[in-house]
């Protein structure tokens, strides 16, 4: 090869670098519909459960829109007294249909250096008991 044709080659690959550079930065840019680290996968254990494990989480992100219009739904219900019904999937990847009468919104604390995440308290009418579920692994919500 030419000495000119391995600059232009050099070039050629220094531009795409850029290229893909500028894409995931602009990519990971927060607008309308910003990520939201909302912590790793987890189910709704105690803190001190979860402490406990051995095996690592990985953090996720997700879409902030799904999250806030969860929120919405949950605030709107606890100020109403109503129920709301959602498709909830467990970190296995069990899928169910839920109904539940909120009590309260609260932010979960993970272990250090792992964030929180957004977790609803309520009574679930299908394990007749009080259960906490993440809000990043609700969808499908609406009020009943």
């Amino acid at each position: 090869m030419k000495r000119e044709e391995i600059t232009v080659n050099m070039m050629v690959i220094i531009i795409i670098a850029i290229a893909i550079g500028l894409y995931f930065l602009l990519k990971n840019k927060s607008g309308p519909a910003a990520k939201v680290n909302y912590g790793p996968a987890s189910s709704h254990r105690p803190s001190s459960t979860y402490k406990n494990n051995a095996h690592k989480q990985t953090t996720r992100v997700y879409e902030k829109s799904l999250i806030e219009k969860n929120k919405e739904i949950i605030e709107t219900a606890i100020s109403s007294s109503k129920n709301i019904k959602f498709t909830y999937k467990d970190k296995e990847g069990e899928i169910t249909i839920r109904t539940v009468k909120p009590n309260r919104l609260f932010m979960y604390q993970l272990d250090s250096n792992q964030g929180e995440m957004l977790c609803v308290e309520s009574f679930c009418y299908l394990r007749g008991a009080s259960r906490t579920f993440a809000l990043f692994r609700m969808s499908n919500s609406q009020i009943n």
